[in-house]
């Protein structure tokens, strides 16, 4: 039949926690409550990676606290990736390579990123240019990923209005497109 079977159900911790460590600890405590199989969370609401660099120091508390908690858990590089964005893209990809450490550091076995997303701005770039720098830095990344234990996975988006306007070209909101 069609139906599909769920292996696992994971929560996303939302929400920046730069307001320290007790504030973490709290929130993931109350999303222990669900008991949800594993939490996602988010390296950009965690100020553990400035400058495209993976901060040890914050990302060690955070590993302390999760594993004191004994939650598991994945990792969703930062929202604002754009692996196609060419005018950034060495910032672009530290930030991805930084979201692998942090998971690899922190014993999350998949980083989850967004696909790239071409923009009006990026007009004066060829579209087979900016895909092939994905390629390329995805499978940098996936080979960090790979030596550190971790998986990429690359997420689907939906058709937002900017995508259905034609202002945003997102192939991943079309899972053939995408694989």
């Amino acid at each position: 039949g069609g139906e599909m079977t769920f292996r696992s159900v994971g929560i996303n911790l939302f929400g920046g926690h730069l307001a320290g460590r007790q504030a973490l600890e709290e929130d993931l405590r109350k999303l222990e409550e669900a008991t949800p199989d594993f939490v996602e969370v988010c390296p950009h609401g965690l100020g553990v990676i400035l400058g495209g660099r993976l901060d040890r120091g914050r990302a060690q508390v955070v590993e302390e606290i999760l594993g004191k908690m004994g939650l598991a858990h994945t990792v969703h590089a930062p929202h604002a990736l754009n692996l196609i964005d060419l005018e950034t893209l060495n910032l672009q990809r530290e930030v991805l390579e930084a979201s692998v450490r942090f998971a690899g550091e922190t014993g999350a076995e998949v980083v989850v990123c967004h696909a790239g997303k071409r923009e009006l701005r990026h007009a004066r770039h060829r579209l087979r240019d900016q895909l092939a720098a994905e390629r390329d830095a995805l499978r940098e990344a996936g080979d960090l990923a790979a030596s550190l234990g971790v998986t990429l996975a690359i997420e689907n988006s939906y058709p937002e209005p900017p995508v259905i306007r034609g202002e945003t070209y997102a192939y991943a909101a079309w899972p053939s497109e995408l694989a």
